[in-house]
């Protein structure tokens, strides 16, 4: 994965309102992971339902969890410490449908 493609599914919802009330965030945990949390505004930006829950479990370090809540509209992905490239694949995919 590119950190591009991450920096293109940005610059396409910046309209001028999209980038101050919604974003993406990535911060590290402690187990060692990622969390991904993208703040969507609006419904025209919002992430299909059907993504509420999606869980990858290898292991205990090679996970991934998508989890989206619809009533803040934020979807929030948590993964093992190698798998944040993998994880935003994935989410870009999704999100392109």
């Amino acid at each position: 994965m590119l950190i591009s493609e991450i920096e293109n599914w940005f610059k396409q919802r910046c309209d001028g309102d999209w980038e101050h009330q919604g974003g993406i965030s990535i911060e590290t945990l402690d187990n060692p992971g990622w969390c991904v949390k993208v703040e969507y505004s609006d419904l025209a930006h919002s992430v299909d339902d059907s993504v509420e829950e999606k869980s990858i479990r290898r292991s205990d370090t090679d996970f991934i969890t998508f989890t989206y809540d619809g009533a803040s509209m934020t979807l929030t992905i948590v993964c093992g410490v190698s798998n944040l490239s993998e994880a935003l694949e994935l989410f870009l995919g999704f999100e392109a449908n």
